[in-house]
């Protein structure tokens, strides 16, 4: 804990609120997932079965940090911060900034021939979160942001 605490000492005034941002709206969308029926919570999650376009956005740094943040302080929550909490995450702070995303639901079979479910998001040709082994899942929904253009 003392290594992590030096460490986010050391990171710029921008990461820090960037972190302690995704640490509140990780908290706050766990908490939803926790109490919201998923059926209601999938109304405001985008366009649903749309995509957004894959072509390389002039905010790549931006989606790069969101996806870092997401990622680092996701280990650290005292609740789970699975896939689908980051997913929702990554999706509140890119539309806050306009930006066009898709978020994916995924189904698949591990090793043992359970069914496993999976979600990420993608921003343009970036995958923000979740994006390891998406290719091994099977789209069952997905929900589109389209930007500034589209007003969603």
């Amino acid at each position: 804990m003392l290594r992590l605490s030096l460490k986010y000492l050391r990171c710029s005034r921008t990461d820090k609120l960037l972190l302690l941002y995704i640490f509140i709206l990780l908290a706050i969308v766990r908490l939803l997932l926790l109490l919201v029926p998923f059926r209601y919570i999938t109304v405001w999650l985008g366009k649903y079965m749309k995509e957004s376009p894959y072509i390389d956005g002039t905010q790549d740094i931006f989606i790069n940090r969101v996806g870092w943040a997401i990622q680092v302080v996701s280990k650290y929550t005292p609740w789970e911060s699975k896939c689908l909490v980051q997913a929702i995450t990554a999706k509140i702070v890119l539309r806050h900034k306009r930006l066009q995303n898709t978020m994916y639901l995924g189904v698949a079979k591990d090793r043992e021939e359970q069914m496993i479910a999976h979600a990420w998001l993608r921003s343009g040709n970036k995958l923000v979160t979740g994006g390891r082994n998406s290719s091994m899942f099977t789209v069952v929904a997905k929900f589109a942001d389209l930007g500034r253009n589209s007003g969603t």
